[in-house]
């Protein structure tokens, strides 16, 4: 999912959501560095120390925020750990979208053959009982 970024509270401060639980705070300030120098990046996290989704990254100025802000506006920032700058690319957005859908199409057909094992399993325990009846 891409991120989604917006101004924080004040005006050269960015509030990043949809961010991977990978993500550091150090991975946030080097993939935001190339638009400006940043002053401080935070991964926000819980209270036993994961990942909420959010950071914060502030710039040194507006202008470095204002280019952050465009520039993932204009298409899909994503920042993953095999990478350590952020890729802007529609075709990474379809890359992940189509890995989603086989992820998906993976659990279905995992579900499906849960459904025939479960199957198989009360066939042969009607089997054993229906045989324990005959005899019995």
């Amino acid at each position: 999912m891409p991120l989604k970024v917006r101004f924080a509270t004040h005006g050269a401060a960015l509030t990043v959501r949809n961010l991977l639980p990978v993500v550091t705070n150090e991975l946030l300030e080097e993939a935001f560095s190339q638009f400006g120098p940043v002053e401080r990046a935070v991964v926000v996290t819980d209270d036993r120390g994961r990942s909420t989704g959010r950071g914060i990254v502030e710039f040194a100025n507006k202008v470095g925020a204002r280019k952050a802000l465009e520039r993932c506006n204009e298409g899909a920032m994503l920042l993953t750990t095999f990478s350590w700058s952020p890729s802007f690319s529609s075709d990474l957005m379809r890359r992940q979208e189509e890995l989603r859908r086989l992820e998906e199409l993976r659990n279905q057909e995992l579900q499906r053959r849960k459904q025939i094992e479960m199957r198989c399993v009360n066939r042969r325990i009607s089997r054993k009982q229906s045989a324990f009846v005959i005899t019995g």
